[in-house]
C-alpha cells in the first residue's frame, strides 16, 4: 500500500512538471510572437511618422504669392533698357506701388531654362538677374541681386526662375519655391506665375515728348524720361550716361578708367579742381583734363532718347524753375504718388515732379519721400559731382550736387 502511494505521488509530480514545462514553452512562444508583432508595428509606425519635407508652394496662374498670400497680377509691363536688358514689372496694385520687379538679360535669362536663384552668377555680358518685391507703400521688402562681385544684396535660400518667350510678344514667367531673407531680417516665401502679353513703358521716352509752357526760358516735359505719365518714376541715369542699368557704382560708371573704381579716375568732363591725385593732373601737378562743364549731346540722356531739340536742363534753368518769383511749389499726391506740383505764376500752367528717389548699386532709395533730378551741368567744385535738383516735403528751394555715378531722374526740356 505504501509503495502504491509513493508511486502515485511520483506520477503526480511528473505530470505537474510536464504541465509547467508545457506552460513555459507556450509562454515563450507567445512572448516571441508579441515581440515580433511589436517590432512590425514599430517599423510601420516609424515609416508612417517619419517627417516629410514641406511641400513647395503651388503656383497659381496669373498670381504672385508672398508669404502664403495670393495676389492677382493686375498688369504686366516691361522696359526695353537696351542691349538685350529688360525690366519686367508684375503689378499687384492699381497704383503700381506693390509689384514684383525682375531685371534680366534676354540672351542670358529668357531661355526657358531654370535659373538657380540661390547662386551668384558668373561674370557675363549684360545684366545679372534682379528680383525685388515692393510692398503696397512702394518700399521694398525683398531685394536680391546676382552680380558675382556684389556682397551687399543676398540671393534666395531656395528657388528657381524660368522665363521664356519675349516681352514684346507672349512671355512666360515662373518663380518657384522662392525662400529668401527680407530687408526686415525675416524669411519670406515668394512665387510668381504669369503667362501673357506685357505693355511697354519707358524705353523711347514715352509721353515725355509732350511739354508744358510755364512761361520760362524753356518748356518742360510733362513726364520724367522713361515714364508714360507724370506720376510715373521713369528711368534713372548716372550723369553723362544715356542708358539705365542694373547697378550704379563707380566701377560701372561709363567715364571711369578701365580697371578702376574710384572718383580719382574719371576720364571725361574734368576741370582744374585742385585734386592733383586725379588723372586729370600729370605727375608734376599740371592740369591735363578736358575742361568740359556741360554735357555734349552724345552724352545727354534726353537728347539721345528723344532727339534734338530735347535735352537735360542746365543748372541755370533749374534755378529759374526754383525761383519763387516764377513758380509756386506745393507738396501733393498724384495717382497715389507723392511729389511737387510746380505751378507757373506767369500763366498758371503746371508740371508734377514725383519723389522718385535715386538708385545706388542696384537699390532704389528714398522713393516716395525725396526727388533727385539731373542737370547737364558739372559741379564747379569737384569733378566727381554734378549739379542737380533735390527736394523733399520740407524743402524744395535749393539746387544741390551729388556723385555722378548715382542713378537720378531726368526731366527733359526744350526751347
Amino acid at each position: 500500500m505504501l509503495y502504491f502511494q509513493v508511486a502515485l505521488l511520483m506520477c503526480d509530480n511528473m505530470k505537474t512538471k510536464k504541465f509547467f514545462a508545457n506552460a513555459a514553452s507556450k509562454a515563450l512562444a507567445l512572448a516571441a510572437t508579441v515581440m515580433m508583432m511589436s517590432a512590425a508595428f514599430t517599423a510601420c509606425s516609424s515609416d508612417n511618422d517619419e517627417p516629410k519635407p514641406d511641400p513647395k508652394p503651388e503656383l497659381k496662374a496669373q498670381t504672385v504669392t508672398i508669404d502664403g498670400k495670393e495676389k492677382p497680377i493686375l498688369k504686366a509691363e516691361y522696359k526695353d533698357e537696351g542691349d538685350g536688358d529688360y525690366s519686367l514689372y508684375l503689378n499687384l496694385s492699381a497704383d503700381g506701388k506693390e509689384k514684383v520687379e525682375i531685371q534680366l538679360n534676354k540672351a542670358q535669362h529668357i531661355t526657358g531654362s531654370p535659373i538657380d536663384l540661390t547662386k551668384k552668377e558668373k561674370k557675363h555680358g549684360g545684366w545679372y538677374w534682379v528680383v525685388v518685391y515692393y510692398k503696397s507703400d512702394g518700399t521694398s521688402l525683398i531685394k536680391t541681386y546676382a552680380a558675382p562681385d556684389d556682397s551687399d544684396f543676398p540671393v534666395f535660400t531656395t528657388g528657381t526662375l524660368t522665363v521664356s518667350g519675349s516681352p514684346e510678344g507672349t512671355i512666360n514667367i515662373k518663380l518657384e519655391n522662392g525662400r529668401v531673407k527680407g530687408e526686415d531680417g525675416k524669411e519670406h516665401t515668394l512665387t510668381a506665375n504669369y503667362s501673357g502679353t506685357m505693355t511697354e513703358i519707358g524705353g523711347g521716352g514715352g509721353s515725355t515728348e509732350e511739354y508744358v509752357d510755364l512761361g520760362l526760358s524753356v518748356k518742360w516735359a510733362k513726364c520724367n524720361l522713361g515714364a508714360s505719365k507724370p506720376s510715373d518714376y521713369g528711368s534713372y541715369y548716372a550723369w553723362g550716361e544715356t542708358e539705365p542699368k542694373a547697378e550704379y557704382t563707380w566701377a560701372t560708371y561709363k567715364w571711369m578708367q578701365a580697371g578702376q573704381s574710384d572718383e580719382m579716375h574719371i576720364t571725361k568732363y574734368t576741370i582744374a579742381d585742385g585734386q592733383t591725385e586725379g588723372i586729370w593732373y600729370d605727375a608734376g601737378g599740371t592740369f591735363i583734363g578736358d575742361n568740359k562743364t556741360t554735357l555734349e549731346a552724345a552724352d545727354d540722356a534726353a537728347t539721345r532718347k528723344l532727339g534734338s531739340p530735347w535735352r537735360m536742363p542746365t543748372l541755370v534753368e533749374i534755378r529759374e524753375l526754383l525761383d519763387a518769383n516764377n513758380c509756386t511749389w506745393t507738396w501733393t499726391t498724384q495717382n497715389g504718388v507723392k511729389g511737387y506740383e510746380v505751378k507757373s505764376k506767369k500763366n498758371g500752367n503746371s508740371i508734377f515732379l514725383p519723389a522718385a528717389g535715386y538708385r545706388k548699386g542696384s537699390v532704389l532709395n528714398n522713393a516716395g519721400s525725396w526727388g533727385y533730378f539731373r542737370s547737364s551741368s558739372l559741379y564747379i567744385g569737384y569733378n566727381d559731382y554734378a549739379s542737380n535738383l533735390n527736394f523733399d516735403s520740407d524743402r524744395h528751394d535749393k539746387y544741390n550736387h551729388s556723385s555722378r555715378y548715382l542713378g537720378f531722374s531726368v526731366r527733359p526740356v526744350r526751347p
